[in-house]
């Protein structure tokens, strides 16, 4: 119970400093010499340990008895009694002058063996540390008990069984001393070590979290931004608590900035070095020639290898411009259109064909009929579109507006009555935007009924466009 208790110390002993600073050096020593980690343990706390303890019969140098603390192990016990009794004999015989003189120690590194000779037995205890002297007087009084318990037995012994001897077993074990070193933590010290441990590490996990974090979002942005057309990040990495970033960026590229906010990160903790360039990927070419030629919806561009594909359906006009654009673009060093479907573009005459099947109908009095105003309104943009195109002739264009009445009244009162109804759709085209002094009235009275109805019909009350270039 004694050696279990021991066993069952050093053991607590290895636990405890296993969780203190001191105890992480020694595990760094175990793990640095390869030794285990409780001989380590036993290294530096242990002041000694009488580890093992041999009975020795004097004259036949055969072992009697062997007692030992729990896991230590000699291996063979009776080679080691034999060793020693010959070691004995031998140093006595080289260098002792006297029968008194014997061997009472050896020295073995940190361990060492004494030896006690009585009258017919040897007691020798394998020691490690530095025992006192002191513990001499163990082993003399154990010697003197042995004797006094087996002295016939062991007088009368000539070899053989010694199963007779188990009675001294406990009298050797006495002998298995062991004493630490004063001042060691106890398990409060440990604790408290432990926690302010944890601590620690919770400290640093945190710190690490921290920063395996902030890693992942500089990692984001730095891909991000590689990832974006225009931009060329030639290098990355943190000073002095800042991301500075160094690279190429394209005027037209994205905001950086937009990017580091996306990426959750503060903006005091960025820092940008860009030189500028021009990009020709075929994203960057495409916005540059987007950027300098209006583009309608139904036209579409691409790029490669320096060629400018245009395909789609545009105006003649639109095309005349946007060509002479397109190649003053960096990057594009030809235009290939055979893609394109050009389209004939509007002429003045053209909506003066279309002015001339438009009417506005009327009422009995000179107000127009219910519904009209979409048509008021569709001629007033064509005319607007037909006085654009005839700016490039220097020459302006007149719309004649003509009223017309049935015949239900007599030639003066209708020539009057049509008349009006022009002054009226007149003065609400100039409200629409057109010019008063670009549009010319007359009234005509019942006299040009409309083709293929009836002169008294109702369809007669109306008035009729017409453009001429004004010479």
């Amino acid at each position: 119970s004694d050696a279990f208790r021991r066993v069952m110390q050093t053991f607590s002993t290895a636990m405890e400093h296993s969780l203190s600073w001191r105890g992480l050096r020694w595990r760094w020593d175990a793990w640095r010499t390869g030794r285990p980690m409780a001989e380590v343990v036993l290294y530096h706390t242990l002041l000694y340990r009488v580890e093992q303890v041999f009975l020795i019969h004097r004259p036949s140098g055969l072992l009697l008895l062997h007692v030992e603390v729990p896991g230590v192990g000699t291996g063979d016990e009776d080679l080691v009694a034999g060793m020693l009794s010959a070691v004995r004999d031998f140093v006595q015989d080289s260098f002792s002058r006297s029968s008194d003189e014997e061997l009472h120690s050896v020295q073995v590194g940190d361990r060492s063996v004494w030896v006690e000779p009585g009258p017919h037995a040897i007691l020798a205890g394998a020691i490690r540390g530095h025992a006192p002297l002191e513990l001499r007087q163990r082993f003399l009084d154990s010697l003197e008990k042995v004797h006094a318990m087996e002295g016939p037995a062991l007088a009368a012994f000539r070899g053989g069984e010694v199963s007779g001897f188990e009675s001294l077993r406990e009298t050797l074990e006495s002998c298995l001393e062991e004493r630490k070193r004063e001042g060691e933590q106890t398990g409060v010290v440990s604790w408290k070590a432990a926690v302010a441990l944890s601590i620690v590490l919770l400290g640093l996990l945190a710190w690490w979290g921290y920063g395996w974090l902030e890693r992942g979002r500089d990692a984001a942005l730095v891909s991000r931004l590689r990832a974006e057309p225009g931009i060329l990040v030639t290098h990355a990495h943190r000073q002095e608590g800042r991301l500075r970033i160094e690279g190429l960026r394209d005027g037209l590229s994205a905001d950086p900035w937009a990017l580091v906010a996306a990426a959750g990160l503060s903006t005091q903790r960025v820092e940008f070095r860009w030189e500028p360039y021009l990009a020709l990927s075929p994203e960057m070419v495409l916005r540059r020639v987007r950027g300098r030629v209006e583009t309608p919806g139904s036209v579409s561009l691409s790029w490669k290898d320096g060629v400018l594909g245009v395909s789609g359906v545009a105006s003649a006009d639109w095309w005349s411009a946007a060509r002479e654009g397109m190649s003053m673009v960096a990057g594009v060093s030809g235009v290939d259109a055979s893609g394109l479907v050009l389209e004939r573009s509007e002429t003045w005459e053209d909506i003066a064909r279309a002015l001339a099947g438009r009417v506005v109908l009327f009422g009995p009095a000179r107000n127009a009929a219910e519904g009209q105003e979409g048509v008021l309104r569709e001629v007033a943009a064509a005319m607007q579109r037909a006085v654009t195109l005839s700016r490039g002739d220097a020459r302006d264009l007149v719309l004649r507006i003509v009223g017309h009445t049935d015949r239900s009244g007599a030639d003066a009162m209708n020539t009057r009555l049509s008349a009006q109804r022009a002054e009226w759709v007149r003065d609400r085209l100039v409200d629409l935007g057109l010019a008063r002094e670009g549009m010319e009235v007359a009234g005509a009275g019942s006299r040009t009924p409309a083709s293929g109805v009836d002169p008294s019909a109702g369809e007669n009350r109306r008035v009729t466009f017409s453009v001429e270039r004004r010479r």
